[in-house]
C-alpha cells in the first residue's frame, strides 16, 4: 500500500495515470485491475476483475459471499493456461480449465475490490504449530517497531531484520 500510494501521488504531479493490476502468467497474465486514477483512496487493493472475468474466494470447499472474509483466491475466465506444447501434436492436448488457483490468500470488500492478505506458500508448520509469516512479520513490526523478513524451507524460518531494539535477544547461530 505504501508503494501504490507513492507511485500514485508521483504520476499524479506528473498528470499520469496509475493502475494497480493484478495477474499471472497462467491467466495470459492480467486477472484484475483497479482503474479509480483520479482521486484514489484506496492503495492496498488489486482492484476488480477484469471485463467477462471473475476473481472467486473460495475457503473450505465453499464459495465466499460475503465481504471481508479470506480465503484462497481463484480465477475464471478464458485465458487460463492450458499446458505446454513440445510440438504440433501438443496443441491438442491442451485442456481447457475452469478456474485457476492463484496460490494468493485475499478477500473483497462490501464493493467488490479484492485485497491479497496473504501467499498460501508463505505458511511453515514447525512441531505441528501452523505459522504464517506475513502476520508473523506483521505483529514483529508493530510490536517491536522494526523491519522483519522471514523466510523457511519447511524445516526451520528464517528471521531477517532491520535496526536495533533492546527487546530483542537473538542467539546469533550459524
Amino acid at each position: 500500500a505504501e508503494l501504490h500510494k507513492k507511485i500514485y501521488l508521483t504520476c499524479k504531479k506528473s498528470n499520469v495515470d496509475f493502475y494497480i493490476m493484478y495477474g499471472a502468467t497462467e491467466a495470459s497474465p492480467r486477472m484484475s485491475i483497479f482503474k479509480d486514477v483520479s482521486n484514489r483512496k484506496i492503495f492496498n487493493s488489486i482492484g476488480k476483475p477484469i471485463s467477462n472475468y471473475k476473481l472467486i474466494i473460495r475457503s473450505n470447499n465453499k464459495i465466499i459471499k460475503d465481504p471481508f472474509v479470506e480465503g484462497d483466491i481463484y480465477f475464471q475466465g478464458g485465458n487460463i493456461f492450458g499446458g505446454y506444447a513440445k510440438n504440433f501434436k501438443d496443441l491438442s492436448t491442451f485442456k481447457k480449465l475452469n478456474y485457476y488457483k492463484s496460490g494468493d490468500i485475499g478477500y473483497f470488500d462490501e464493493n467488490y475490490n479484492y485485497y491479497i492478505s496473504s501467499r498460501k506458500s508463505r505458511f511453515i508448520k514447525i512441531k505441528g504449530v501452523r505459522i504464517n509469516l506475513d502476520e508473523a512479520e506483521k505483529k514483529l513490526k508493530k510490536e517491536l517497531n522494526m523491519k522483519f523478513i522471514i523466510l523457511n524451507n519447511d524445516e526451520k524460518f528464517i528471521l531477517f531484520y532491520e535496526g536495533t531494539n533492546n527487546k530483542i535477544n537473538v542467539d546469533k547461530k550459524e
